[in-house]
């Protein structure tokens, strides 16, 4: 797909945001952090290194990592203390506006660079 693309066009491939080793959801039963909640492990999915290295090879495809942006995630599947995952990978509502705030002019920092 890269290879076919015209002089002019760019592509950009974006990380997935980390995913947590166990629902949230059915371990807290509820959406607010209490004490007895146990520590989450975070999980990052790393692009292959292979898929890297070809994307790579075209000046006109950009890899944008977003586990760059680790901080926000450091108490996940909580921010402050509130349930952010709907389930063990994927953001609830709350979630994906908080991290887009967070995000902000971040990510367009980082597709600006991409697109030079």
């Amino acid at each position: 797909m890269i290879g076919s693309l015209r002089p002019h066009q760019k592509i950009m491939f974006i990380s997935d945001y980390p995913g947590v080793d166990r629902n949230p959801v059915r371990s807290t039963k509820g959406f607010i952090k209490n004490k007895s909640d146990k520590r989450y492990k975070i999980i990052y999915e790393n692009i292959s290194p292979e898929v890297l290295k070809v994307i790579n090879n075209y000046t006109n495809s950009e890899y944008i990592d977003l586990s760059e942006f680790k901080n926000f995630f450091e108490d996940a599947p909580f921010y402050k203390d509130t349930l952010m995952y709907y389930d063990k990978s994927h953001l609830n509502k709350f979630g994906s506006i908080k991290y887009s705030e967070y995000l902000g002019i971040k990510i367009v920092d980082a597709i600006k660079k991409a697109i030079r």
